[in-house]
C-alpha cells in the first residue's frame, strides 16, 4: 500500500456510510435500492471507461532502447 491507500479507504468508508445512511433515511425498499446501485454503477463504469480511452489515446508512445550490438564497451 501507498502512503495514501489509508485515506483513500477511510473516504471509501465515510462515502459508503453516507450511502447506506441515506438510504434507510429515505426507507427505500430492496427492490428499488438495488436497481439505484446497479444503476450508479454502470454509470461509474462507463464513465471509468470513457476516462480510460481518453489517457489511452493521449498518453505518448513508449520509446524503445536502442540496440547494444555494436557497442565496444559490452562486446
Amino acid at each position: 500500500m501507498t502512503e495514501w491507500d489509508w485515506l483513500r479507504l477511510v473516504y471509501l468508508a465515510m462515502v459508503l456510510g453516507l450511502l447506506i445512511g441515506t438510504v434507510r433515511t429515505h426507507r427505500i425498499g430492496g427492490r428499488k435500492a438495488l436497481v439505484m446501485i446497479l444503476a450508479w454503477l454502470c454509470i461509474f463504469m462507463v464513465a471509468a471507461g470513457i476516462a480510460a480511452i481518453v489517457t489511452e489515446r493521449t498518453a505518448e508512445p513508449a520509446v524503445e532502447a536502442a540496440p547494444l550490438e555494436g557497442d565496444a564497451v559490452l562486446t
